[in-house]
C-alpha cells in the first residue's frame, strides 16, 4: 500500500467512526435487549465494511446537483415491543403482566426527494409495513382468588401480527462522498391487528385446562414516531450521467404513543434495507445553435479530365444572435463556393454516306409448319415468356400474325385454340415431359407442364375439358425421342410439352399468301464519319439501327478513329421494310452517366419485281434424322396437288447447330436429296432446279439465331421454293 492509499484509508476509517458514533447514539436505550443489540452490531459491521470499500474507490462522488429524485425502497425490520398489560380483548389472561416482546417484519413503498442548499435534501416516503410480536413462553404459579395453590402451574404463549400504511418525512445531510445522515418522523395508520393466545394449566403435572384464543386488537387512530439513520448513495453509472442511484440504508425509530387502545404497548424498530432512486432531468433553458449552409458550385469542363472531381472553396462564416424569452438562438451562416471539374461534354455528331436504299421485293406465298412442341424453363411448369399470352380469344387472329416461323410458333397455343373453336369436334392429347439429366424425368413436373397448357386453352379459349386430354405416366417422363446433346441446349429441348391430334386440320401448316419479301437489297457497307463528334477518353460508342420503333441491329464501335465502316449482316437486311424510314443512331456515353445521341435518317425505296415465289418448309425432321415423317409426306402431296404443270422447284436442306459442321452438311444434303426424290415420285413432271445443303451455315427465312429450342427445331427442315 503506497502513501496515497494510506491517506485514503485513514480518511475512510474516520468517516466510518463518525457515522458509528452518530448512529449508536440514536440506539442507546436501557430497554433494548441483548438479542437486538447483537443484530444491530452485525448489520453495522457489514454496512460499514461496504461503505469503506466504496469510499476508497469513489470518494469524489457527491449527490450535489439540483435534480429531484423518484424511487422506491424495501426494508427488513427488527421490532422491539415494550408492553405492560395482563389481558387482551376477548381473552381472560390471569398470568403476570406481559412486559416485552421481539419481532420482525418488512416495509416497502415509494419515495420522493427534493434537493435543498448546503448538501441538504428533504424526502417523503409512502409505503406499507408489516410487523410481528413474539412474547415467548411464560410459566408462573397458579392462584385462585389471590391465593397461591401448591402444584398449580400455568404456561402462556402469545403472538401478535399487524400491518399499517406509513407516511414518513426526513431531512438528510450529505457531509462527504455518498454518505448521508437522516433524521425525521412519520405516522402510521393501522390496516389490521391480530393476536394468538394459548394457555395450559396443570396441577401436579396433570393438565387440567387448555385455552386457545384469537382476536383483533383495537389500534390507536395513528401511531407517530421519530427516527434517525444513515444511508450511502451509490451511482449505477460511474462514467455517464449517473441518473440511477442505489442506497443501502439503516434507520432506527422510536414510537411516540401506544399502539393499541387500552393497552400499554409501544414499539421501537430497526430497519435495514435498500432504496433505488432515479434523478429527474430538468428542462433547463439552453442556447440553441443553428447552422445555415450556402454552397455554390462552379462547373468547369476540361478535356484532360477523365473522372470528375471537386475542389472545396474557403468557407466564410458569419453569425447573428436572436433572444427568444430566456433562450438565445445563434445562427451561423457558412458561405462556400466549390469548383467541380468534369470531362468535356460529349457531342455525338456524324454523317452517313448513304441517304437512300432501294429494295427489290417479290411476292411470296409460304406454307409454315406448325411446331406443336412447347418448351419450358428448367424445373418450371409455367408457360415461358417466349409464348404470346392473350387475355381472351377476341384479341387474337392468325391472319394478323407476321409471316415468319418464329412469330408463328410463339402463337402456337392461340392458333390451336382458334382452330378448336372452328372445329368443335376436334380433340387433342397433351403429353408433358421432363429432362432426364437435369430434372430426373420428374413425372409430377411433366404433368404440371401439361396441366398449364390445358388450363390456358380452357380459360382463354373456352375449350371444354373433355376435349383436352392429358397423357399420364408414373415413371420415366423423359421424351421418347429426346435430344442426346449433353449440354444445356440439349437439356432445354427435352423440357417440353407435345400436342398431338387425329384431327389433321388442327396442326396443318399456316399459309401466308401474297406478301412482299425483300429479294435483293444491294447494301454496301455504311461509312460513318464522326469527325465532328467530341469524344472523351473513357467514352463508349455504339451504332443502333431502328425501324418502326423496332431495334434491328446494334454494334459497339471503336472511338479510336473518325471514319468507321459498318457492314450489316443478312439477318438484318431481311428485316428492313420498304416505305419506312430507317434511323441510324450514334450513341455516346461515359462513366459519368452522360449520354449524347445523333440520328441520321435513311429513306427505304421499294422497287417491285415480277417474281412470284411459293415456299414451304413442311417437313420437320427428328433430331439427327433424314427420314421423312408420314405427316411431312402428306403435306407435300397436298401442296404439289395445287401447283400447275411442270413447276420449277429449288430444294434446300437445313439443320440446327448441335452437330459438327461436317456432320450437319452431310445430314442437310441427305434431307434435301430424299425430299427431292419424294417430289419426283409424287409429281414426275416437276423440274428440280437445284439441290442445296446450307445446313447450319444459313438460317431459314424468319429465323435469326439458334438460341432457343424452338428455333433449333424449326431449322431441322427442308425448304422448297417454287419459282413461277
Amino acid at each position: 500500500m503506497n502513501k496515497s492509499d494510506t491517506v485514503i484509508l485513514t480518511e475512510a476509517e474516520g468517516n466510518v467512526k463518525r457515522a458509528q458514533i452518530l448512529f449508536v447514539s440514536c440506539l442507546v436505550s436501557d430497554d433494548l435487549n441483548s438479542r437486538l443489540l447483537e443484530k444491530v452490531s452485525n448489520i453495522l459491521l457489514i454496512f460499514f465494511l461496504i461503505l469503506t470499500s466504496i469510499n476508497l474507490s469513489a470518494q469524489d462522488y457527491r449527490i450535489d446537483d439540483d435534480r429531484t429524485i423518484l424511487g422506491f425502497y424495501a426494508d427488513y425490520v427488527f421490532a422491539n415491543h415494550k408492553t405492560d398489560f395482563v389481558s387482551v380483548p376477548d381473552c381472560y389472561c390471569f398470568p403476570d403482566n406481559f412486559t416485552k416482546a421481539d419481532g420482525s417484519g418488512f416495509a416497502f413503498g415509494l419515495l420522493y426527494q427534493y434537493p435543498l442548499p448546503y448538501s441538504l435534501a428533504l424526502s417523503w416516503r409512502l409505503g406499507y409495513s408489516q410487523y410481528t410480536a413474539d412474547f415467548g413462553r411464560q410459566t408462573f404459579d397458579g392462584r385462585v382468588q389471590g391465593q397461591l395453590i401448591p402444584g398449580l402451574k400455568s404456561e402462556a404463549v402469545m403472538n401478535a401480527d399487524f400491518g399499517r400504511v406509513e407516511f414518513n418525512s426526513h431531512l438528510s445531510y450529505n457531509p462527504f462522498g455518498g454518505f448521508n445522515i437522516l433524521f425525521g418522523g412519520g405516522i402510521g395508520v393501522s390496516v389490521y391487528a391480530e393476536y394468538d393466545y394459548s394457555e395450559t394449566t396443570t396441577l401436579n403435572g396433570d393438565q387440567i385446562r387448555k385455552t386457545d384464543s384469537t382476536g383483533i386488537l383495537t389500534a390507536a387512530v395513528a401511531y407517530p414516531s421519530v427516527y434517525g439513520g444513515i444511508a450511502y448513495d451509490i451511482p449505477v453509472y460511474w462514467q455517464t450521467t449517473r441518473t440511477w442511484i442505489v442506497s443501502p440504508e439503516i434507520h432506527y425509530s422510536i414510537g411516540a404513543n401506544e399502539l393499541f387502545r387500552g393497552m400499554t404497548w409501544q414499539m421501537n424498530t430497526l430497519r435495514a434495507g435498500i432504496a433505488v432512486k432515479n434523478k429527474i432531468e430538468k428542462n433547463k433553458p439552453q442556447n440553441e445553435i443553428k447552422q445555415v449552409y450556402n454552397f455554390d458550385t462552379l462547373t468547369v469542363e476540361r478535356e484532360d479530365v477523365k473522372d470528375s472531381y471537386i475542389i472545396s472553396g474557403q468557407p466564410l462564416i458569419s453569425s447573428n444572435e436572436q433572444h427568444i424569452g430566456t433562450k438565445i438562438l445563434t445562427t451561423e451562416i457558412i458561405d462556400r463556393t466549390d469548383t467541380l471539374f468534369v470531362p468535356a461534354k460529349l457531342i455525338a455528331d456524324f454523317v452517313c454516306d448513304i441517304a437512300q436504299i432501294s429494295i427489290k421485293s417479290q411476292v411470296v406465298t409460304e406454307a409454315f409448319p406448325l411446331l406443336t412442341n412447347l418448351f419450358f424453363n428448367d424445373h418450371s411448369s409455367g408457360l415461358s415468356s417466349n409464348y404470346n399470352i392473350v387475355s381472351s380469344d377476341q384479341s387474337f387472329s392468325t391472319s394478323s400474325i407476321e409471316a415468319n416461323s418464329k412469330t408463328l410458333h410463339s402463337n402456337v397455343l392461340n392458333i390451336i385454340g382458334e382452330r378448336m373453336l372452328q372445329y368443335p369436334d376436334s380433340k387433342i392429347l397433351i403429353s408433358g415431359y421432363a429432362d432426364l439429366t437435369t430434372e430426373n424425368g420428374d413425372c409430377r413436373l411433366a404433368a404440371n407442364r401439361a396441366g398449364s397448357v390445358k388450363e390456358y386453352l380452357k380459360s382463354v379459349w373456352r375449350i371444354d375439358s373433355d376435349r383436352l386430354n392429358i397423357a399420364s405416366r408414373e415413371t420415366d417422363c423423359a421424351p421418347l425421342h429426346s435430344t442426346q446433346t449433353t449440354d444445356e441446349r440439349g437439356f432445354a429441348e427435352n423440357r417440353r410439352v407435345e400436342i398431338k391430334t387425329l384431327f389433321k386440320k388442327l396442326t396443318a401448316p399456316v399459309i401466308k399468301k401474297n406478301f412482299l419479301e425483300n429479294s435483293d437489297l444491294s447494301l454496301k457497307p455504311l461509312r460513318i464519319d464522326m469527325t465532328a463528334s467530341r469524344i472523351s477518353k473513357d467514352c463508349r460508342a455504339e451504332l443502333l439501327l431502328i425501324q418502326n420503333d423496332r431495334l434491328l441491329y446494334r454494334e459497339k464501335i471503336s472511338t479510336g478513329g473518325n471514319i468507321i465502316e459498318m457492314k450489316l449482316p443478312e439477318t438484318v437486311t431481311d428485316r428492313i421494310r420498304s416505305g419506312h424510314t430507317l434511323n441510324l443512331i450514334l450513341r455516346l456515353s461515359d462513366s459519368e452517366g452522360r449520354i449524347s445521341l445523333d440520328t441520321a435518317k435513311i429513306l427505304i425505296e421499294s422497287v417491285s419485281s415480277v417474281n412470284e415465289i411459293e415456299r414451304l418448309s413442311l417437313i420437320l425432321f427428328k433430331v439427327g434424322s433424314s427420314e421423312i415423317p408420314a405427316a411431312g409426306r402428306r403435306d407435300i402431296e397436298a401442296f404439289l396437288s395445287e401447283t400447275g404443270l411442270s413447276p420449277k422447284i429449288r430444294v434446300m436442306g437445313f439443320t440446327d447447330i448441335l452437330g459438327t459442321r461436317g456432320s450437319n452438311k452431310k445430314l442437310a444434303q441427305a434431307r434435301a436429296e430424299k425430299t427431292a426424290a419424294l417430289i419426283k415420285e409424287i409429281k414426275p413432271d416437276v423440274e428440280i432446279i437445284s439441290i442445296d445443303a446450307p445446313a447450319s451455315e444459313e438460317f431459314i427465312k424468319g429465323i435469326y439465331s439458334f438460341d432457343s429450342p424452338a428455333e433449333r427445331f424449326l431449322s431441322r427442315t427442308v425448304q422448297l421454293e417454287i419459282v413461277k
